[in-house]
């Protein structure tokens, strides 16, 4: 017999699959926009894969952000206007929602994950070339002994370069760039899933907690996640899924008919995009039911986060009067909202057990 907790999981996931279906219409030209701005963003990298430093954070972020507070509206089967989008990618920059995605950090160490998973593959791929494949160890074994024979730096550089981009050398850089830059890949989608959830914690309060830093909601994921955690790989497995068949078979397509090894894993981003551009309406329609799971205990938590925050404050000297009393009022109507819900829940609780009583005589 499952337990209530079970159940509850199961309806609001058939809620969300119903949500999704009733606006699916709506909500899928947020995922054709989400889908263009990645293409947009992943363009500069064909040039130089370093400028998606700068194109994720400023551009793709922003309207992960904006597609994220636009589902809100359609699952609320609000009419789209689009005339507020600009202003949602906008606020992206801005307090309570600026660093939400922790843009830099998620960004530094995707870039450490594809440097190691490439070296890694790169050491893997050699051993078994140099016992496997006879065509690789005289081409090697060839620009070995060129370059000993050069007569300059200048020209062991230009033998370095024939040596990179011969046929035998690309398939050494398609299979180390791949690998490395899938796992770079899945890093990231993992870790925005992740903060979006935080984002829907600024939502519990209808805005209401503005005030209050990032570091707050941060916390109380971290607080809740160890029960979190597995109820999210539950709702999402099909995200990840999709992000490999995506990546993978856009990669090996891609592989075929390009030659620079370099341009791959920009097709193989794009390819993953394609495929979970349809599943992002009920993406976001899951994510709003995990959360109503987790509504109480992380609202408590962030009350409390709000108060220990209001005592730090107050022990800091000359810390600005007017932020202590804004973030003293914001933590009240908080610890308001927060009576409110648990009057509701319990009620809602009694009603169950009452019906449940019915049904059994």
């Amino acid at each position: 017999m499952k337990t209530n907790a079970a159940n509850q999981e199961k309806e609001l996931r058939a809620t969300a699959w119903r949500l999704t279906k009733a606006t699916y219409g709506r909500a899928f030209p947020v995922a054709i926009m989400l889908f263009s701005v990645l293409v947009l963003a992943l363009l500069p990298g064909l040039y130089s894969v370093g400028f998606l430093f700068l194109s994720i954070p400023l551009l793709l972020l922003p309207a992960v952000f904006t597609a994220q507070m636009k589902m809100k509206g359609v699952s609320k089967r609000e009419a789209p206007d689009y005339k507020e989008t600009f202003g949602m990618f906008i606020s992206y920059f801005v307090a309570p929602w600026r660093g939400v995605y922790r843009a830099i950090k998620t960004l530094l160490i995707a870039a450490l994950i594809w440097v190691v998973a490439s070296s890694i593959s790169g050491v893997l791929y050699l051993s078994l070339a140099s016992n496997f494949d006879p065509e690789f160890v005289a081409a090697y074994d060839a620009f070995q002994m060129e370059a000993q024979n050069a007569a300059s730096y200048y020209e062991v550089m230009e033998m370095m370069s024939e040596f990179v981009y011969s046929p035998v050398a690309a398939s050494f850089e398609k299979a180390t760039m791949g690998f490395g830059a899938g796992l770079a890949g899945y890093y990231f989608l993992h870790s925005i899933g992740v903060s979006s959830i935080v984002a829907e914690f600024h939502f519990l309060f209808d805005g209401k907690a503005q005030f209050l830093d990032n570091r707050i909601f941060y916390s109380t994921y971290r607080s809740i996640r160890p029960t979190l955690a597995a109820t999210y790989w539950k709702y999402f497995f099909f995200m990840p899924i999709l992000y490999v068949v995506g990546f993978v078979s856009s990669f090996l397509i891609g592989a075929s008919y390009v030659e620079n090894p370099a341009v791959l894993p920009i097709i193989g981003f794009a390819g993953a995009g394609v495929l979970m551009m349809f599943a992002i309406p009920y993406f976001y329609n899951l994510m709003s039911s995990l959360i109503i799971l987790y509504e109480i205990p992380a609202s408590e938590i962030i009350v409390g986060q709000g108060k220990a925050t209001i005592e730090t404050m107050s022990h800091t000297p000359d810390f600005p009067k007017e932020v202590l009393e804004q973030t003293k009022t914001t933590v009240g109507v908080l610890e308001e909202t927060l009576a409110a819900k648990k009057n509701a829940d319990e009620a809602k609780r009694k009603e169950e057990t009452k019906k449940d009583g019915s049904s059994a005589e």
